[in-house]
């Protein structure tokens, strides 16, 4: 009976701590790792949404200065499509990401936090010089008196900031143990069960229901996202993609590990089926 039990508990800790093991391990590599975290946003320069809500914003900032909406739209949009906005777009985003860092660490924000530590915000001003040549290219010369601005839009709002940075953290140093952790569980749990092909069916259907309540928790993370986006410019359409594309990697992990685990689940019943016949 002790050695049920025993089998059980551990079974039961390894599948609830799997799916917080694959949130802070994505947590470690992508939101903590500069170069993951521009290679996973990068792509948007590329994206309709993104575009858009950019050239609104750059928009929205040039016309303060230069009240001819359509001349001012059709440079911003030339810019805005052009590979120099690609590259401006990434470094961008690394310079948000560094100060991100230094805000969840504890270090605390740069220029582009806001007082409150509560709002990182992207740096469009690198883009203004590129606008400025369009508009004086095109015969409006007196648009070289544009002064340098620094418009923004809202990447993350962080509302219980004491919150993120414990859990930023210790995503940091957990890394590889909670993983490490979950897998340990697991085998000592099958190993110490009486009937390991049964001890194997739950831990493979416990592994998928722990994938399932992390897919639904990060749905229910994007809606509150995108419902918490302010208005800088960075419209809905626009902020679902960076937060699909920041979180990309981690649906493809739980979902790898939620249909490994039906499979193991499935394949373990089977097999004990036999053995019985």
């Amino acid at each position: 009976m002790l050695r049920k039990v025993l089998a059980a508990l551990l079974l039961v800790a390894g599948c609830v701590l799997a799916p917080v093991a694959v949130a802070g391990f994505w947590a470690a590599n992508e939101i903590v790792d500069s170069d993951r975290y521009a290679a996973a946003v990068g792509p948007l320069a590329d994206d309709p949404a993104v575009q858009s809500a950019v050239t609104e914003r750059l928009t929205d900032e040039i016309v303060q200065y230069l009240p001819l909406d359509r001349a001012v739209r059709g440079a911003v949009q030339r810019v805005v499509t052009s590979d120099a906005f690609a590259r401006a777009w990434t470094e961008a985003n690394r310079v948000a990401h560094d100060q991100l860092d230094a805000l969840l660490s504890g270090e605390g924000g740069g220029s582009l936090v806001t007082e409150d530590g509560t709002t990182v915000s992207l740096d469009l001003g690198p883009l203004i010089n590129g606008i400025k040549q369009q508009l004086v290219a095109s015969g409006l010369t007196f648009a070289g008196r544009i002064p340098a601005a620094h418009p923004t839009i809202e990447l993350v709002q962080v509302e219980d900031l004491a919150f993120y940075q414990s859990l930023y953290q210790w995503a940091a140093k957990l890394k590889w143990v909670l993983p490490g952790l979950t897998v340990v569980l697991l085998v000592l749990g099958v190993l110490a069960a009486r009937r390991r092909s049964r001890a194997l069916v739950w831990t493979g259907l416990g592994l998928a229901l722990g994938m399932a309540v992390l897919a639904g928790v990060l749905a229910w993370a994007r809606s509150g996202y995108l419902g918490a986006t302010g208005t800088k410019g960075l419209d809905p359409a626009a902020a679902a993609a960076f937060f699909d594309a920041l979180t990309r990697s981690l649906w493809i992990g739980l979902l790898v590990i939620g249909v490994a685990g039906l499979l193991l689940g499935v394949g373990a019943w089977l097999a004990g089926r036999h053995r019985r016949a």
